[in-house]
């Protein structure tokens, strides 16, 4: 049976990222650069869009017309609909939590976009919310199924580098980086949390605007300590055109360095590789392109047939709070600890 879906915010995310993917890229669209990135579809009959809400009702009938669905600028009539499963692809993203509690309250299945929330206890209040109705919540961490990120994972599965030393992410940003730590710090944060399997114990940092009030606080460069898993480093730094080496691995028997690549579908082409490994070296998985996981096959087996979440809402608030003590860090100037923390 599908399950009724209704998107909030016909953006850019609601329509090219969330849209895309729930018609198996069926309906053309147009305003992203990268619209769906790798993420393997495998949605063929699970899903009907039954309707978009935005704040605009013009933008919301330019979506469902696209979609040939309804349009909605009331957010009460949207949840008295038939939907059973609503997105939140909203910006600003602090419209995330009362958007989803109110979803939630209406015992709705939520999705919503990166970030969960702008701080760790409200993401923890989605999440308490969501076990008090007994919804499923979950966040579209949709880097996780980047290739660049799964080929790592691949190396790290492998053992390829022996013990693992270091792990190095560094992304490239604008002079203007402006809200880089929400916007695409959710991202790689995530990511290098995804690989360690725990929280440091330890967090470091240092950032452009620490002090800033509206999280605008630009670039930034944060290390983290873990007890069973090695160093970790991410930054998104301004490089006036140049283009870092996205990843560094180091271990004991040599190291793995993957070019940056903006758009993630151009990887499986454009993917350079530089290691002990050899310089032709290429991980099986991606000799042929590789099937990578689907978000949405996954949440409706999670809906209809109880089974695991692919992305569980608790790792998503755990980078939020990495982030909050990255900022303390760079505040202070010195590392935190990060003992004690409920996580």
């Amino acid at each position: 049976m599908k399950i009724k879906i209704g998107i909030v915010g016909a953006g850019n995310a609601g329509i090219n990222i969330h849209g895309s993917a729930l018609t198996a890229g069926k309906i053309p669209t147009s305003k992203s650069r990268f619209p769906h990135r790798s993420q393997s579809y495998d949605v063929e009959g699970l899903y009907e869009i039954t309707g978009f809400y935005d704040i605009s009702l013009e933008r919301a009938k330019e979506a469902a017309k696209l979609f040939g669905t309804k349009a909605y600028d009331d957010y009460l009539k949207f949840l008295s609909s038939d939907v059973e499963l609503v997105v939140i692809a909203t910006r600003p993203h602090s419209t995330h939590v009362s958007l989803s509690i109110q979803a939630l309250e209406k015992g709705k299945d939520v999705v919503v976009e990166k970030p969960i929330a702008m701080t760790s206890s409200e993401a923890q209040g989605m999440i308490d919310a969501a076990k008090k109705y007994k919804r499923t919540l979950t966040v579209h961490q949709s880097s996780r199924w980047h290739l660049d990120f799964l080929c790592v994972k691949e190396i790290l599965k492998k053992n390829l580098l022996g013990r693992v030393q270091m792990i190095k992410m560094i992304k490239p940003c604008g002079e203007k980086s402006g809200g880089v730590l929400h916007e695409f710090g959710s991202h790689r944060i995530d990511q290098m949390l995804v690989l360690a399997g725990e929280f440091p114990y330890e967090v470091s940092a240092i950032m452009e605007n620490p002090l800033a009030k509206d999280y605008s606080f630009g670039w930034f460069d944060i290390s983290m300590r873990f007890k069973n898993a090695p160093p970790m480093e991410v930054g998104i730094l301004p490089s006036e055109g140049y283009v870092f080496p996205c990843w560094y691995i180091k271990g004991e028997k040599g190291w793995w360095v993957q070019d940056w690549c903006d758009r993630t579908e151009d990887l499986f082409q454009k993917i350079q590789k530089k290691s002990r490994l050899g310089y032709d070296y290429l991980p099986e998985f991606l000799q042929v392109k590789p099937k990578t996981p689907s978000f949405y096959r996954n949440l409706y087996e999670v809906i209809r047939e109880g089974k695991e979440l692919m992305v569980r809402p608790e790792e998503s608030r755990n980078g939020i709070r990495v982030m909050e003590l990255a900022v303390e860090s760079a505040k202070k100037k010195k590392t935190i600890k990060a003992g004690g923390i409920n996580v």
